[in-house]
């Protein structure tokens, strides 16, 4: 797990086959940084930042996670495609939790 300037960089080892589109692929389970609410979207009513089967970026955002009203954004360290959500909006995480796979 890695802190740098309020970014969160934390992934496991890689996970266990999953099916993406009919295809088997390597799955990476990303964990929750630290304990907190795990929130989709910057804000009630906004889009998620990303949805299952969704491209993701090295830096891309793909939640925030609240611990006493501070924001810590959850960033991508990898590219690769957003295939399952563990948690749902708004869901209580602790830390370690699975939040996302990423292929």
């Amino acid at each position: 797990m890695l802190f740098l300037r309020g970014y969160v960089f934390c992934n496991s080892p890689p996970g266990e086959e999953r099916s993406l589109d009919g295809r088997d692929v390597m799955a990476k389970t990303i964990q929750a940084p630290l304990p907190g609410t795990f929130y989709r979207a910057s804000a009630p009513g906004e889009p998620p930042f990303k949805l299952e089967g969704d491209t993701v970026a090295v830096g891309d955002t793909v939640g925030l996670i609240e611990v006493m009203k501070s924001f810590t954004p959850v960033v991508a360290e990898e590219a690769g495609t957003l295939i399952a959500f563990h948690v749902e909006n708004e869901d209580a995480v602790m830390a370690g939790q699975p939040l996302y796979d990423l292929a």
